[in-house]
């Protein structure tokens, strides 16, 4: 099998896309950029194994508005490696100049990106990642090709919606014409980074799988423009690697399996919102007693990076032990941790917590068409 410095992901320059660039997009850009600029500085010889070359990112926005401001923001100083568009128009141009495109725009926007002219036949032979919440890859191609659709695309004269529903959605790849099969060597795999990606702390979790998968999607090999054959298996793990350098420019990462994927965005993705309540029902609680806010605050604000910090393994630098094992050793018999403590599960918080997680995987499973 071929290794990763054959794909041409790592082995050519690559152009980066970054369609729909809101604040996590933005969090994302920044990172790619600071990256690939102090390596650029660097000596490469130090490196050991393959990274992807990028050489050129265009980030799209919806309003010229939000473009001006994402120029601003980062230009002069990547001025010579970002290109940023603005409208429909630059989402086509962007996708049509782009090797890679990272999918950031709202869930509900998405058709209306996916769908315009242009956009379908600009994404062959292209790898797309997607950190749209509770869309999933197959969904995203579906839209692209739009199933229901009364086109006929086969040679049988059948149409793409026909064919789906008698041979699935992988198998109506294999069967459409020649130069919608070309349109079929898209790649689509996702992520979901978080709030921490500002300050280059997310705890991003990516799906170990490509969409389609070479056992269930095209052939094992596929062949290029240029008459080239493709190893699609090793080409999917070189995406999956591509797709890891990405996120690792804003933390850390986390392969998922894609049965967990939604779950594991839900953990990482909306719990710490989850927590945000409860700091600020602390901070009333101080107030009440006679501290200023601002004081609170930065008192709390390092008493739980600290304390959050031993939940860490020990390689990490902390200590792995359970939450509830932490409680345990500051609730001292009689005192006013245990107090406190109790007067919390009056209120049934570890239930509404638990009742929190699963109503957003309810959503999440609505979004995904699941329930």
């Amino acid at each position: 099998m071929a290794g990763l410095g054959d794909s041409p992901l790592f082995s050519k320059p690559v152009t980066l896309a970054v369609v729909g660039c809101g604040a996590m997009g933005t969090a994302v850009l920044s990172g790619v950029l600071d990256s690939i600029t102090s390596f650029s500085s660097a000596s490469s010889s130090s490196s050991s194994s393959p990274r992807p070359q990028i050489t050129e990112i265009i980030a799209t926005t919806a309003s010229l508005s939000s473009a001006q401001r994402l120029q601003s923001l980062f230009h002069p100083t990547h001025e010579s490696k970002l290109t940023v568009l603005h409208g429909p128009e630059g989402n086509l141009s962007a996708i049509r100049s782009a090797d890679v495109i990272l999918l950031g725009c709202k869930p509900k926007f998405m058709p209306t990106v996916l769908k315009a002219s242009g956009v379908a036949d600009a994404l062959k032979g292209k790898v797309l990642i997607s950190i749209l919440a509770g869309v999933p890859p197959r969904t995203i191609m579906e839209t692209i090709y739009d199933l229901k659709s009364p086109k006929v695309v086969s040679q049988s004269g059948q149409t793409m919606h026909e064919l789906s529903l008698h041979y699935g959605i992988e198998g109506a790849l294999r069967r459409i014409s020649y130069s919608d099969e070309r349109k079929a060597s898209l790649k689509i795999t996702r992520g979901m980074p978080n709030m921490g990606a500002q300050i280059r702390e997310s705890m991003s979790v990516l799906e170990d799988y490509v969409y389609p998968p070479p056992s269930t999607g095209l052939a094992q090999f596929s062949t290029t423009g240029e008459g080239q054959k493709v190893d699609e298996a090793a080409e999917s793990k070189a995406v999956l690697s591509f797709t890891n350098f990405l996120f690792q420019c804003i933390g850390r990462t986390h392969l998922v399996d894609p049965t967990l994927f939604d779950l594991a965005s839900v953990l990482i993705g909306t719990t710490g919102a989850f927590i945000m309540p409860a700091l600020d029902g602390i901070l009333d609680g101080c107030v009440a007693e006679g501290m200023r806010r601002s004081d609170a605050h930065r008192l709390l604000a390092h008493s739980i990076l600290g304390q959050v910090k031993l939940l860490l393994s020990p390689q990490e630098g902390g200590t792995g032990d359970h939450p509830a094992l932490m409680r345990e050793r500051v609730a001292s018999p009689g005192g006013n941790t245990i107090r406190g403590l109790l007067a919390l599960e009056q209120s049934g918080v570890r239930s509404a917590y638990a009742g929190a997680v699963m109503a957003s995987m309810d959503r999440t499973r609505e979004l995904a068409g699941k329930k």
